[in-house]
């Protein structure tokens, strides 16, 4: 037994598929409340303008995780690691987003709506992701005790 027992690396019961799955919903999610939340015309509407919104933060996403580990790709990361994996992946990825949403849909990104979308975008992606690593790589209070 080693005596850094207060951090622990993850085990192979961390999923990249879990993750991805979290990333993806946690994304989707972000653009269904800001559809909901900026349209008047009902649930028809920001459910057609969500997967607009959502493409240009998950291609940046996607492109940013990978860049910077969001995904582990060995069981032994350490959840400081990944959570700075996570937010870094986030950051980028939020900016390859309003480049794409400027350039590519051609829709105008004002400096509030890149606050909002990267303080939101922290909390509904980031957030999941660290309950799920930190679920997967607790160790329960018995073990601890033996």
């Amino acid at each position: 037994m080693n005596g850094s027992t207060s951090v622990r690396p993850a085990d192979s019961k961390v999923s990249t598929r879990i993750l991805i799955a979290i990333d993806v919903l946690a994304i989707l999610t972000f653009a269904v409340v800001g559809g909901i939340s900026h349209s008047a015309e009902g649930p028809v509407s920001w459910l057609m303008s969500a997967p607009r919104i959502a493409a240009p933060f998950l291609v940046g996403w996607g492109i940013a995780a990978m860049v910077f580990g969001a995904y582990p790709r060995t069981g032994q990361i350490r959840v400081r690691r990944f959570a700075t994996n996570s937010i870094l992946a986030l950051l980028v990825g939020d900016l390859i987003a309003f480049g794409l949403r400027a350039t590519v849909f051609a829709d105008t990104v004002h400096w509030s709506f890149a606050l909002v979308a990267l303080a939101s975008t922290t909390i509904i992606v980031v957030g999941p992701r660290l309950l799920y690593f930190w679920a997967m790589t607790h160790r329960p209070l018995r073990d601890a005790q033996a």
